[in-house]
């Protein structure tokens, strides 16, 4: 047996697809671009896929053109992929390091459970609502009432100790997150549909979405080197100062 469906109208059915597609869509957004821009070729010629012509005709050429290509992306984002790269190994080196954890160098209080979670049987929407109040309270909790000044913090740590790994490390706290939210907002979608619990969840996981992002973009910043942070923060042009001021 899965989740009772209270979808009954065909309307309510029609408009919980049309919003999981929309999620889909938006975290499959390149690829789904891609694949349409191929059909569209293909389409506009007969069926056949037909771009500009192929000059690489030995299998030396196209080798020596794929590595071109791949160094050409590499440069045009070699800061987020170094970022994204040096997190995982982070994340790789904690997870083998059983006997002595490393401090994040952030305060994580113990989230206190103010209430009892309600049965996943006999009440599903309101035990994935629950998940996703848990989520909104340990966010709060770790970043403290004002992110502005959590994250000025974050900066001003690495500026005192030039220590990339203080970032990294919060990073890792702050994604397992933005799973679990993402989990928690299809299953009400499945049960619900776009309801008020729905919407809520929403608003729980831009939250989550702009601390990850804002962290994101101080390690890029810093990966790029340490006066490349400075002067953003200094000049108030990191993500978070900016979209602060918007």
């Amino acid at each position: 047996m899965g989740h009772p469906r209270i979808h009954h109208m065909a309307e309510e059915r029609r408009a919980a697809n049309q919003a999981k597609s929309r999620r889909s869509y938006e975290r499959n957004k390149v690829s789904i671009k891609a694949k349409r821009s191929v059909g569209h070729r293909e389409k506009d010629h007969g069926g056949v896929s037909v771009g500009r012509p192929h000059i690489h005709h030995t299998t030396e050429e196209q080798a020596a053109a794929k590595r071109a290509k791949s160094r050409w992306h590499y440069e045009s984002n070699k800061s987020t992929v170094r970022m994204k790269r040096s997190v995982s190994h982070r994340e790789n080196v904690k997870s083998n390091e059983f006997m002595l954890p490393v401090s994040t160098g952030v305060e994580c209080p113990e989230v206190v459970h103010s209430k009892p979670a309600p049965s996943h049987e006999s009440d599903p929407l309101g035990y994935w609502c629950y998940r996703v109040e848990r989520v909104a309270i340990k966010l709060d909790t770790r970043t403290g009432a004002a992110l502005t000044t959590f994250l000025d913090g974050i900066c001003s740590s690495y500026l005192t100790n030039r220590n990339k790994d203080t970032i990294r490390d919060t990073l890792l706290i702050f994604t397992p997150l933005q799973k679990s939210i993402y989990r928690y907002m299809d299953e009400i979608l499945d049960i619900a549909g776009l309801c008020d619990e729905y919407k809520r969840a929403e608003v729980v996981s831009r939250s989550v979405l702009q601390v990850i992002q804002s962290v994101e973009d101080i390690l890029c910043k810093a990966m790029l080197g340490y006066d490349d942070l400075l002067t953003a923060f200094e000049q108030r042009e990191l993500y978070y100062q900016i979209m602060n001021e918007v």
